[in-house]
Formats: C-alpha cells, sequence, structure tokens
C-alpha cells in the first residue's frame, strides 16, 4: 500500500459503519438481553444459558458507535441484568457453555505449552470478567466489586507478578491487564495498584517492550498491548517510552493475524498519542494501509464484520459456538470496529467511531 493513499478518497466506506452496523447488531437481537453469536450460524440458541461475550461485544460496538446512549433505560437495564446472570458466587462472570466446551481443548494446550495458568480455565474466566465488567461500566451500571482473590499487599503483587512467565509475555500480559482493572475498581487497593503500575514501568525494556529473553517482533507487540490495555484501563497515565513503541510498530509491516495486527495498532495509537509527532507521516501511512486491509472483514450485504475474511468465526476461547458461515459475526464486528477506531484518526479518516476500553 502505498503511503499516497488518500484516507478520505480510498476510506470512505468506513463512514457508513455508524449507519450500517447497528442494523447488522438489531438482526442479531434475542429475548432478555440475549445477542446470537453470528447470523445464521450459531450452534445454540437463547434457551440455553450462554452468550455472554456475544451480549458484552454488542454492547462495546454499540458505545464505540456512539449509540449506546440512547438506547432506552430499560433497554440498558436489561442489558446489565444479562450479564450480570452470569455471576458466580466467587465474583467471576463467566459463560458455562464457554467453559465446559472449551475445557479439554484449553488442558491440552496447556500440556503442549508447558503453561498451567489457565489448565482449569481460569483466565479465560478472568478475562470474561474483565470484559464484562467494562461493559457493565460503559451501560452505566455499577460494576460489582471483583471478589477475585488478588494479592493484596504490594509485595504480594510483585510477587505474583515476578512469578508470570514474562518469556512468553502475551500470556503473562494477560494476567496483568485484568489484575490492575481488579485492583482498580476494588476499594483499598491503591497501593498494590502503584505498586504494579510502577513494576511494569521498570521493566520495560529497552525497545519499549516488556518480556524476557529473545522475542520476535510479534511477541514484542502482542505483549505491549496486553500491558498498555491493564496501565490505560488503570489510569495509569501516558504510554511509556512511546517511541520506541512507535518504532516497534512500524519495523513490524505487515504480518501477522488481524489479532496481532489490531494489537499492534492498539499499541501505535496509544504510543502515538503520547508522541504525536514523531514519525508521523510514517505513522499516517502504516495505519491506513493497515484500515484498507480491514475492509476485507466487512460484509456490506449485511452490515457486519466478521472474524475471518469472508466467514464467521468457529471458535470462542476454544469452544466451538459456530458453523463459521459465509457471514459476519458479533465478534468479529467488535474486534474491527475496535480496530477502525484505534486506525481511523492515525489515518486522517473520520468515520464517527469512539474507542472504547479494550
Amino acid at each position: 500500500m502505498s503511503a499516497a493513499l488518500t484516507p478520505a478518497a480510498d476510506l470512505a466506506w468506513t463512514r457508513e459503519l455508524p449507519r450500517r452496523v447497528p442494523e447488522f447488531l438489531a438482526r442479531l437481537e434475542g429475548p432478555n438481553g440475549f445477542y446470537r453469536y453470528s447470523l445464521t450460524g450459531d450452534l445454540h440458541g437463547p434457551e440455553v444459558r450462554w452468550g455472554l461475550g456475544n451480549t458484552v461485544f454488542a454492547v462495546k460496538s454499540l458505545a464505540s458507535l456512539g449509540k449506546l446512549a440512547g438506547l432506552p433505560p430499560e433497554r440498558r437495564a436489561e442489558l446489565a441484568r444479562f450479564i450480570l446472570s452470569f455471576r458466580r458466587d466467587d465474583g467471576l462472570l463467566s459463560d458455562p457453555l464457554v467453559v465446559r466446551k472449551s475445557g479439554l481443548r484449553n488442558k491440552l494446550l496447556c500440556l503442549r505449552t508447558g503453561d498451567f495458568s489457565n489448565f482449569f480455565n481460569g483466565r479465560v474466566r478472568s478475562a470474561e470478567t474483565r470484559q464484562a465488567l467494562l461493559s457493565l461500566a460503559l451501560l452505566g451500571h455499577a460494576a460489582p466489586e471483583p471478589a477475585e482473590n488478588l494479592p493484596a499487599s504490594p509485595e504480594a503483587a510483585l510477587a505474583w507478578l515476578e512469578s508470570l512467565d514474562w518469556t512468553r509475555p502475551w500470556a503473562a500480559g494477560s494476567h496483568f491487564s485484568p489484575l490492575l482493572y481488579f485492583y482498580y475498581l476494588k476499594p483499598g487497593a491503591g497501593a498494590a495498584l502503584a505498586a504494579a503500575v510502577e513494576w511494569a514501568r521498570r521493566g520495560q525494556r529497552e525497545d519499549g517492550a516488556w518480556g524476557r529473553g529473545a522475542l520476535s517482533a510479534r511477541e514484542k507487540l502482542n505483549g505491549a498491548m496486553k500491558v498498555l490495555t491493564g496501565l490505560t484501563v488503570a489510569g495509569a497515565g501516558a504510554a511509556p517510552m512511546p517511541e520506541r513503541l512507535v518504532d516497534l510498530c512500524l519495523a513490524s509491516g505487515h504480518e501477522g493475524d488481524a489479532c496481532d495486527q489490531l494489537n499492534a495498532a492498539y499499541v501505535l495509537r496509544h504510543a502515538a498519542a503520547a508522541a504525536p509527532a514523531y514519525r508521523a507521516a510514517e505513522t499516517a501511512a502504516w495505519a491506513a494501509a493497515r484500515l484498507d486491509g480491514l475492509r476485507r472483514y466487512y460484509h456490506p450485504r449485511h452490515g457486519g464484520f466478521s472474524f475471518h475474511p469472508g466467514r464467521a468465526n468457529t471458535h470462542y476461547y476454544g469452544a466451538r459456538l459456530s458453523r463459521g458461515l459465509a457471514e459476519p459475526d458479533v465478534h468479529g464486528t467488535s474486534l474491527l470496529l475496535w480496530g477502525v477506531s484505534l486506525l481511523a484518526p492515525l489515518a486522517g479518516a473520520d468515520c464517527g467511531l469512539r474507542e472504547v476500553p479494550a
């Protein structure tokens, strides 16, 4: 993609998203706050207790589109009730169908990688809880205090962070990010939160990444995304060492799948916000090229995005939920809208979206 790409001409399709995506989401609506995962290919209906992630994705999409605040109060309350219906006795919010259907696959993955942190789906439950609480906040609903057994003192927080495997920064960051958000929500956890933030700032490498040992560019960017989401959602200020993070992103080219590219987009968006004049023209061209590439996931006939180019996703956290038909899905729609909201300001395209918390 040439650096001469003109967003106003080539990225005009993004301006129809605030009108078309709500139409798609309305077609996914079910009873009592439930949303289908895909348009027609779901393996389960609303009669089964599931769909936490689906409704979370829909809420985040509507918030990005600026449509959430305009919903009737009773509809917002219905969506919040549906999300809260998945709260467990330990305070976590988790989809029982996803946990049940992903259990064996996740255990086999743990055995293959030697990382047993998700052997009992703990990482899945933590990630789902974080996203659910963020969505409740978007709905204007007071998020319940997370009851997860957090390391209580600053010393315990640091010991816990050090115990993570930072030779795999994406996996370690997947624990770091929820921890900071849970500290942020928990009364009396300010000292532990401050210690975790300072630990992350001290642990940043000279190249801007987080992690230990020899890391690929993909590992550096994906890990940086996880750490930055934790710092951002906890209100820890601007991205640290932003120029080095910009360098990491621009050096990455266009390698990796859509998730890799969107992780890089998140890092670049927040790094560029902290250092707006640094390599600004290169940043704009990089973002415009990535934004143009997202069009492969858009289904103009339906108004939504799919997780894969041309077809819906089949699995969510390792659980098979859809047949993966040639249609959009709520997961891809939320993810790709988020990507557009990150990239459009960098590329100079005005599409009326706002970034929601990751």
